[in-house]
């Protein structure tokens, strides 16, 4: 039998990261609220706190993240997050008191800045010259695939055994599907192993492969702030997820309708994340995100028009589609406009901004619709927010034209820090 190419086999690792960061630990979180809420005597608003600080923990973490990568490797720092992960999931089937998940939500912070935000786009970067995007839309799209399938499972567990087992079998399965990868398989680019990125060619220098703006000169650009900025607000326009079915509830739908409206969108957020992906490898960023992003803010506006069902369903599909690009726009864009020689850094710094909106954005939505007694005025602001992430798209790219020539004109040699 042939030998599975050591790329594909990056791409498997990928995908058990992010059912490790994100597949269970958080698409399923949910499914614990009303036990755990009746066994500790909590609200369970008081207890999905420990979600908010879990992202908000992963956003001023990032940084940091991004350096420790790419000084200690991917190995053992993955490693040590898919532990700390698990174990901070797991080890709730401990608590006591509503004060052990906030501490989790510490700790899972910190293994999410990694397994979340950072193994995906930094290794499928390093490890594909092309069919990047659908690589990386693959690796995303198995959280949603495995939360499918784990949720069933998860309520099965709860209903049989209790909460607390439940909880202390999730950690075991998620480090027994992310620690042989990280264990064995995973390295922090070919070179390590002698090889080049897939679709590199045979001719592929290593400086060419590395040439682009360090961070301190990445900060003097425009280009930097511009991405910053359209990173963070599709971020925060992606906590609308959370408030869908609520606000179709409002818009008179009936309990059945809206879920079938989320389930719309959740379905468009699976497919966008292959097809976005596919299109990044087809047309390039520049066209790929602003199809993506442009299809979420169609959807949105369909959703605030109070149509008839259909309308809404689709608007729901397209919203997925938007909120797939939370993901999949931003790393293809720095590489473009900052090159690879410290993108593993610059990535990780204007990823703060997207991490921070989607631990807030659920909160800040929810505000806008209490003090506007209805959902209008927080789709309306969410709508402003997206036309102003496209537009800071625009900019990005068109300010990135002398960027890049100025790290491709100095290519094989990186530009170093002025």
């Amino acid at each position: 039998m042939r030998a599975i190419p050591y790329p594909f086999k990056i791409v498997l690792a990928c995908c058990a990261l992010i059912i490790t960061g994100l597949g269970i630990p958080v698409n399923c979180a949910g499914l614990f609220y009303a036990s755990v809420s009746d066994a500790l005597d909590v609200s369970i608003g008081a207890l999905s706190v420990y979600i908010t600080i879990q992202y908000a923990v992963a956003g001023a973490f990032l940084p940091l993240a991004g350096k420790l990568l790419q000084s200690r490797g991917a190995r053992p720092v993955l490693t040590v997050a898919v532990i700390m992960d698990s174990a901070a999931f797991g080890l709730l089937c401990l608590a006591k008191s509503i004060w052990a998940f906030y501490a989790a939500g510490v700790f899972l912070g910190v293994g999410s800045a990694f397994l979340i935000y950072l193994a995906i786009p930094v290794l499928i970067t390093n490890w594909f010259a092309r069919k990047t995007g659908l690589a990386m839309g693959i690796s995303f799209s198995a959280a949603g695939v495995a939360s499918a399938l784990a949720s069933p499972l998860i309520t099965w567990s709860i209903a049989q055994f209790g909460w607390r087992p439940a909880y202390g079998a999730c950690g075991l399965v998620m480090a027994a599907i992310s620690l042989p990868f990280t264990l064995f398989i995973v390295r922090s680019t070919p070179a390590e192993l002698g090889l080049k990125p897939y679709g590199a060619g045979a001719s592929a220098a290593a400086s060419d492969l590395k040439a682009g703006l360090l961070l301190k000169s990445a900060l003097r650009t425009p280009s930097f702030y511009c991405i910053f900025l359209f990173a963070g607000l599709i971020g925060i326009t992606s906590a609308f997820l959370f408030h869908l079915p609520a606000c179709m509830g409002e818009y008179g739908f009936t309990q059945m309708q809206a879920a079938s409206i989320l389930s719309a969108a959740v379905i468009g957020i699976t497919c966008g994340k292959l097809g976005i992906g596919w299109l990044n490898d087809l047309l390039g960023v520049k066209w790929a995100a602003p199809i993506g992003v442009g299809l979420g803010l169609c959807g949105m506006v369909l959703l605030i028009s109070h149509l008839a069902f259909l309308p809404s369903l689709a608007g729901g599909l397209c919203y997925g589609i938007g909120f797939a690009c939370t993901v999949l726009e931003p790393p293809p864009l720095v590489k473009r406009i900052f090159g690879m020689a410290d993108y593993g850094v610059i990535y990780a710094c204007i990823m703060t901004f997207s991490a921070l909106g989607c631990a807030f954005g659920a909160t800040l939505i929810g505000a806008v619709r209490d003090m506007a007694q209805g959902y209008g005025a927080a789709l309306t602001l969410l709508i402003v927010l997206q036309t102003v992430a496209l537009a800071a798209f625009a900019a990005a790219i068109i300010t990135g034209i002398p960027v890049q020539r100025r790290w491709h004109a100095a290519s094989p040699q990186t530009l170093s820090e002025e």
